[in-house]
């Protein structure tokens, strides 16, 4: 044993055990340790086939059988580290006798191949994938010689194509494969290049006949490799991909044009405006573009909803198609927003008579359902004169041309001008100083009060929002207020209602008056329709404290008379609050005295227009006395604006109004001077 331990040594850096025939270890060298992670001493004594946990391809006693009858056995084991993970072994058993011939001891020399294993199952399950993809792929394989002659077809030919492999096999593939007689004179010349230079690829697009006659197009990858002796061919892989090509321009046509309507989108637009332009030097002609918006569709969307208002559009985009000239293109931009596009026009004149034909295909009614409905647009247009003109400005001209036609009253049509432009880069200015300004806390409250006419005392407080810009001192709502309601920056009236029942609240704590001071609000059209406006509402009363009785919120006659029945089922809302409520600049809008008794309502306030010369127009007087009558006929005050001058109080007096509010009593005021304003005795003359 000492002999066979002396031999064992020097195989040191081998995994080498010996044991005895009662399978007990009897000497572990260092490579034993280094493979299996138990130390010499560990080992020693241990039953080898408990410790490695083996797992012999055959019975443990039937391998110790053929070692003590054979002398030796060699094949694959399976051990386990001491970690517990696995190892593949290549291991050679061999039997030790001692002088007398007697078995003693069994040499296990060991080696790790687990990795060779792995690579060499991972090549086989390869070599049978590769094989099996070549077999069942959707793909068409097919190997050519130097001269096209067929040397493999893979069998999904006959999935893809309808052909059996045999039919190619050994012939001349461009004899023998229909390719379309347009695309054969491109695929020779195709072979031709493959053939003289080896390791080239090269994809290509043909068309091939399928058994069944029809022409499919195919997306062919060719690689030579003629000096690949495993291979020895050009080898194609191609595949049908006609249904792909029929998606793909379907999704082209989707990415250039609009789902609603099938008119072009914004970006094929601007890819024919861009062309037109590039064109217009040569051509001498102009270039126009129209930008229309629909007036009021919201009203549609609001009151009929979102599929009338999808019908809508789509017979508005039939009506434009039907104005223009073979050539002209009309887009839909967005939501009710629609461009056209006039090319190589000699005058600018067609441009305007388009617009105008526009207007008058519009007029007739649409029919939704069964129900007519009736649109009119506003139209900006712009012209192109020179190649050097940008697609984008000239689209943002026809935008700003389209606003300012809008501004003057619907159903109008503006050219661009310069005017125009500097308009609008005042307004971008204008909109960077509001952005600034609410940061800088520029704005402020100012108070004018309202005057009950038969005593001449203050009754309540009107609440003015303005900007106090640091260049432009006091800037007046009607300036800023739209701009900032289409910048969307709609938390500017919010801060105004806020402030105004913060300081409803303080004067409420201060005891002004003879009674608490009473503050009224307006509310712009964009507030109004703010889906959460009672709740904010109800939250600001909550967190300033203020008495809601002390709160009046005003809202236009034409916000009110736009959309009835939201309007009404909002003012309830808000009247269940316990807030007043009042329609201001009534006369200016749709005037329907009968539409009051639809509206929980407290006062009702006739515009300044209607009261400047009411000593003198008998039409005016004749309005407010009919609109007084009214109004209390259904318990509701009445309040006259822009009073200026004791002859229209007095007229107003005699005419039984309410309360008067102008310049006549009382400028607008800071918060500070109302104390002051309320201590007089007569606050009016």
């Amino acid at each position: 044993m000492a002999e066979l331990e002396e031999q064992a040594q020097i195989l040191d850096l081998a995994p080498v055990l010996i044991r005895n025939l009662e399978d007990e270890v009897v000497f572990w060298n260092t490579g034993a340790e280094q493979m299996y992670g138990w130390s010499k001493k560990e080992a020693q004594g241990k039953n080898a086939h408990e410790l490695f946990r083996s797992q012999h391809p055959e019975p443990v006693e039937e391998i110790k059988a053929k070692i003590l009858h054979e002398g030796r056995w060699e094949g694959e084991v399976i051990h386990a580290r001491r970690d517990g993970t696995s190892v593949v072994v290549a291991s050679l058993q061999v039997l030790y006798r001692d002088e007398h011939g007697e078995p003693v001891a069994i040499l296990e020399v060991n080696s790790d191949i687990t990795e060779r294993k792995r690579v060499q199952d991972e090549l086989r399950r390869s070599e049978e994938r590769f094989r099996s993809l070549v077999q069942n792929s959707l793909d068409v394989i097919t190997v050519v010689d130097a001269n096209t002659t067929v040397l493999y077809c893979s069998p999904s030919v006959e999935t893809v194509m309808g052909y059996k492999p045999g039919e190619f096999i050994s012939k001349k593939a461009l004899e023998v494969v229909p390719i379309h007689p347009d695309d054969l004179p491109r695929v020779r010349d195709v072979f031709g290049y493959l053939v003289e230079n080896p390791g080239v690829n090269y994809s290509m697009e043909m068309r091939m006949r399928h058994a069944d006659g029809s022409w499919r197009v195919i997306e062919a990858i060719t690689n030579n490799l003629l000096d690949d002796p495993s291979v020895g061919g050009i080898v194609i892989n191609y595949r049908d991909i006609t249904e792909r090509k029929v998606f793909e321009k379907q999704l082209e046509h989707q990415a250039l044009h609009d789902d609603l309507t099938s008119l072009p989108n914004r970006v094929l637009f601007m890819n024919r405006l861009e062309h037109a332009l590039a064109r217009v030097d040569r051509l001498e002609g102009k270039v126009a573009v129209l930008f229309l918006d629909l007036d009021n569709f919201k009203v549609v969307n609001d009151s009929l909803g979102h599929k009338a208002g999808d019908e809508l559009l789509a017979a508005v985009a039939e009506r434009l198609q039907g104005c223009l000239r073979l050539g002209d293109t009309v887009a839909r931009l967005s939501g009710d927003e629609f461009i056209v596009l006039l090319e190589e026009i000699a005058k600018e004149s067609y441009a305007i008579q388009l617009a105008e034909r526009f207007a008058g295909q519009l007029q007739a009614p649409f029919r939704l359902g069964d129900q007519d409905v009736y649109v009119t647009t506003s139209i900006g247009i712009a012209f192109g004169t020179s190649s050097n003109d940008r697609p984008d400005d000239l689209l943002r001209k026809a935008d700003i041309a389209m606003y300012t036609a809008k501004g003057k009253g619907k159903a109008h049509y503006k050219v661009f001008d310069a005017y125009m432009d500097a308009e609008a880069r005042e307004r971008l200015k204008l909109e960077t100083d509001l952005r600034r300004a609410i940061e800088r806390e520029e704005f402020r409250v100012y108070y004018q009060p309202k005057v009950l006419l038969e005593t001449g005392e203050i009754f309540d407080f009107e609440a003015l929002l303005r900007w106090e810009h640091p260049e432009r001192g006091l800037i007046l709502p009607s300036e800023f207020i739209p701009v900032a309601e289409e910048a969307g920056l709609i938390h500017i009236g919010r801060w105004g209602l806020r402030e105004s029942c913060r300081q409803a609240r303080e004067w409420q704590e201060q005891k002004l008056g003879k009674t608490p001071v009473k503050v009224c609000v307006n509310l712009s059209a964009k507030q109004f329709q703010y889906p959460d406006l009672v709740q904010n509402i109800a939250r600001i009363l909550q967190e300033t404290g203020v008495d809601e009785r002390l709160l009046c919120l005003e809202i236009t006659e034409s916000v009110a008379m736009e959309q009835t029945l939201s309007t009404i089922e909002t003012l309830n809302k808000l009247k269940d609050l316990g807030i007043k409520l009042a329609i201001d600049e009534f006369g200016t809008g749709y005037s329907s005295l009968s539409y009051l008794k639809r509206f929980p309502i407290d006062y009702l306030k006739i515009d300044r227009s209607l009261v400047t010369g009411i000593e003198n127009d008998r039409h005016n007087r004749a309005f407010v006395l009919a609109t007084v009558t009214v109004a209390h006929a259904l318990d509701l005050q009445v309040v006259a604006e822009g009073v200026e001058t004791a002859g229209e109080l007095a007229k107003l007096r005699s005419l039984r109004c309410d309360l008067g509010q102008g310049y006549y009593f009382a400028h607008p005021l800071p918060a500070k001077a109302v104390p002051s304003l309320l201590a007089q005795k007569q606050p009016t003359r």
